[in-house]
């Protein structure tokens, strides 16, 4: 017994290593791009939906309009890619991480620029866009799902589908409250039930008839950390959806953010695999 333990915490090691190397690697390369290549370059990477060069559509999540730009997208980055990972790990889904980071790095820029361009053709709108927000964005979806799939597996599927779809509600709540200005009585009323909501489907599945002390413990940290991750999801949309849309010079494009969020949600969920050979069970007492 202690040397599968041993085992298994030597492969979570590893595997936390391996992980932090390869957001460190990402990062490496936009820097690299944004200070290595030559200004020619970076302008036939960006998306210009006037010229509408096809490979730019992936090319541009790559490249930063200023230092400022990249250092936020970068710090966004590390620190969403560092929650999904912490949940995935908890599951023992790292693969699921992994298959959708690559996803996220290939794909999603290509699905948020597609997005992005036909909202704005619609609005006859020419906009030249650039940046990894995309990404950022689609990695605040994925903890949406992670934390899901996590209440999924130590209670049932309903109860995670049910916290899942109230806090993806009471997001776009948010983004509807930034944009709108102060909420009404009504509207905070109406999100406030609707948290409680969320907590309270916890709290009944996760006591029984009589519980012991320690279960009623064990419910009551559950639901201090779903609070707490839903603070961290409120938070980025906060900084993802900002009032002033015209910040330092440019325009923030919220259009793509929020095609990054919605995009990161779906991918999420159709890349979810089977728990792998190790787990790493969060308990949230620790």
């Amino acid at each position: 017994m202690r040397l599968d333990r041993l085992n298994s915490i030597v492969a979570t090691a590893h595997e936390h290593r391996r992980t932090v190397l390869g957001m460190l690697i990402v990062g490496h390369g936009l820097v690299t791009i944004h200070y290595a290549a030559p200004a020619g370059i970076k302008s036939q990477l960006v998306f210009d939906h006037e010229r509408f060069a096809p490979w730019t559509v992936l090319t541009a999540a790559y490249v930063h309009a200023s230092t400022r730009h990249l250092m936020s997208n970068l710090v966004g980055y590390w620190v969403s890619g560092g929650i999904v990972y912490w949940l995935c790990s908890a599951q023992g889904r790292q693969r699921w991480f992994w298959r959708t980071t690559i996803l996220f790095l290939v794909a999603l820029p290509i699905l948020v620029n597609l997005t992005s361009y036909g909202m704005f053709q619609s609005l006859e709108l020419i906009v030249t866009t650039r940046g990894f927000s995309g990404v950022v964005a689609g990695n605040v979806g994925f903890i949406l799902v992670a934390l899901s799939r996590w209440l999924a597996d130590r209670h049932d599927y309903q109860l995670g589908m049910t916290v899942g779809q109230i806090l993806f509600v009471l997001l776009l709540g948010e983004i509807a409250l930034i944009y709108v200005g102060h909420p009404s009585l009504v509207m905070l009323a109406l999100f406030g039930a609707a948290f409680t909501l969320s907590i309270g489907r916890l709290l009944q599945r996760g006591l029984q008839q009589t519980p012991t002390p320690a279960e009623r413990q064990q419910v009551a940290l559950e639901a201090a950390f779903v609070t707490a991750i839903t603070a961290m999801l409120a938070t980025f949309i906060w900084m993802l959806f900002p009032a002033q849309i015209v910040q330092h010079g440019n325009q923030v494009d919220i259009i793509g953010h929020a095609a990054g969020f919605l995009w990161g949600v779906v991918l999420a969920g159709l890349t979810i695999v089977p728990t792998s050979g190790f787990q790493e069970r969060l308990d949230v007492s620790v």
